[in-house]
């Protein structure tokens, strides 16, 4: 590394750890409004019936996206999920890798292609987070608790962007990797989840998640440094076969009219 990009980076950590304990959100749980859609479904994104798409290894896009869709058309069947996925994973929606997954820009091209085919109109379609979209397509608000919760209505749908992040110094956050889960509720403070992944076996979704915003100084994400860094929701709770922290880092909420 260059010493200029290695000075720039030593000062940005140590700015990092002496900013740390200023950078947590202290702020109560807000009053939201509480809601539980037990309808939607949790079906899985590996399988043999996904043989064809690398046994759905990279398919936590289309199956969250799928899962939320098929509940707010009213056909919930397992069967006409898993169709719904693989046509949303195709190329001509999506586009998902089945090594890298699906770019967001993907998920959102492919959820509005369906919709207009469906002849279902749309209020909105709109993510807050940290990767790129379109003007159209961007929140005014930024990242939080409450914009998610409120977003969730039986008209609408919910989609979390999780990373998994370490943090080697107090303030600093890398970011590994990344997954998408569905948002089905909120009880008593808490987030309730349904998670594709193959961690999250029978007996556990919805599962319950103490969401804690945080206001990082430093983030390495897939692609650059975010110096400030965008908000994060931490996920203490969550169950996942990584080592790693889970904690949300975008969402994307589609509202019918």
């Amino acid at each position: 590394m260059p010493a200029r990009a290695n000075s720039g980076l030593t000062s940005a950590l140590a700015l990092a750890c002496a900013l740390s304990l200023t950078s947590c959100s202290q702020q109560s749980d807000p009053l939201l409004p509480e809601s539980f859609f037990p309808d939607i479904p949790d079906l899985p994104q590996v399988g043999a019936v996904y043989a064809s798409q690398g046994d759905g290894q990279a398919l936590c896009a289309p199956v969250s996206v799928a899962n939320a869709l098929a509940w707010l058309e009213g056909d919930t069947d397992d069967e006409s999920v898993v169709a719904l996925t693989k046509l949303l994973a195709s190329k001509d929606y999506m586009g998902t890798s089945f090594n890298a997954g699906t770019p967001l820009t993907g998920v959102i091209r492919g959820i509005d292609l369906y919709l207009k085919e469906r002849g279902l109109p749309y209020h909105r379609l709109n993510y807050t987070g940290w990767q790129w979209v379109r003007p159209a397509n961007r929140a005014e608000a930024p990242l939080s608790i409450s914009w998610i919760v409120e977003g969730l209505t039986h008209r609408s749908a919910v989609w979390l962007n999780l990373g998994w992040y370490d943090s080697p110094f107090p303030g600093y956050y890398r970011r590994r990797g990344g997954h998408w889960v569905t948002l089905v509720g909120y009880k008593n403070g808490k987030l309730l989840v349904n998670d594709p992944g193959p961690w999250a076996g029978a007996n556990i979704n919805p599962q319950t998640l103490t969401g804690r915003e945080i206001q990082p100084v430093l983030t390495k994400t897939a692609y650059r440094w975010l110096f400030p860094a965008m908000p994060l929701i931490a996920l203490p709770e969550l169950h996942t076969s990584k080592r790693r922290r889970a904690y949300i880092d975008g969402a994307l909420i589609l509202e019918l009219h």
